[in-house]
């Protein structure tokens, strides 16, 4: 089964969708789809693009879903009011001193976007599987919707909602935040469902290069926090993967656990940027998406 993997990256979702284009016109097709944060936005629109064909009786045109994910991106995500709607300052505040602090930035313009590009029976038609990830925070656990989940819509705004920045997003009465808090690259998640060929794209570089950035902006306090955080999380994922492969290859086949199986020589191909991205959520241009775009495409290219 091959599976696309999709992390998180806000903004930097851009230059995933770049390398998502280059990787379905070399002609992969998955099977399975799995994304975080900004990963399960990019996975939902090819599983809808998917279904709308299986629904008219084709097969997925993944070369074509891969160009309209790289038009959605040019044409819809063109500035940060297209995402989000920043509140001002004395408002934060004032909600803050009352107790009803609800993120930096509003998300109407988000749940439009989701909700006029992205159905429900379109998802339950899809020929590939869907898999977002949001995170509990009553008890902490992290939920991996299908395209099956009656509130499939909604865990994919919640796998959206970077903390503290965005709303948290109310599904069944328990509030759900960013997929990443827990999980930044579901490769585990993918390979557990029996993924023997998965390609990765990542938008985080290999290493936290040092940097300053504003400290006195919140989005960008708050991005700087998550890149940190993020890195680590993919890079103890990938460790502990080639770790479990490396101890399952020395198993007899008759000892090894069926679940396991996926883990024994699993292969990933890890698409990912050689440096940071410096673009931020709340200034972002038309000209940054399209850059980001080009350096997705260009970076895939190389790898894969």
């Amino acid at each position: 089964m091959n599976a696309l993997v999709l992390s998180g990256g806000s903004i930097k979702g851009a230059f995933q969708a770049g390398a998502i284009a280059h990787v379905l016109n070399r002609g992969f097709a998955p099977d399975l789809l799995c994304g975080i944060s900004v990963g399960s936005l990019n996975a939902a629109f090819l599983a809808d693009r998917a279904g709308r064909a299986k629904i008219a009786g084709h097969d997925p045109d993944w070369p074509k879903i891969g160009a309209e994910l790289e038009a959605f991106w040019r044409q819809r995500v063109t500035k940060p009011a297209d995402i989000a709607k920043i509140q001002s300052r004395w408002k934060i505040a004032w909600k803050a001193l009352w107790k009803k602090f609800d993120g930096l930035a509003k998300t109407g313009p988000l749940k439009e976007l989701v909700s006029q590009e992205i159905f429900v029976e379109n998802l339950q038609a899809s020929p590939v599987q869907l898999r977002v990830g949001a995170v509990n925070l009553v008890n902490g656990d992290i939920v991996y919707a299908s395209e099956a989940s009656a509130n499939i819509i909604d865990y994919i705004v919640a796998s959206t909602a970077e903390p503290i920045s965005m709303p948290l997003v109310d599904i069944g009465g328990a509030p759900f935040y960013d997929g990443g808090l827990r999980d930044i690259a579901p490769l585990s998640h993918a390979l557990d469902l029996g993924a023997s060929e998965i390609v990765c794209i990542a938008c985080q570089a290999e290493k936290v290069t040092a940097k300053d950035f504003n400290r006195g902006n919140p989005f960008h306090l708050i991005s700087r926090v998550l890149d940190i955080i993020t890195n680590e999380v993919l890079a103890n994922d990938l460790a502990k993967i080639k770790q479990l492969s490396g101890l399952l290859k020395d198993l007899p086949n008759e000892l090894l656990p069926n679940p396991l199986a996926p883990y024994v020589d699993p292969k990933i191909a890890l698409i990912r940027p050689d440096e940071r991205i410096e673009v931020h959520i709340d200034s972002f241009t038309q000209a940054d998406i399209h850059k980001m775009l080009e350096q997705g495409r260009y970076t895939a290219s190389r790898a894969y």
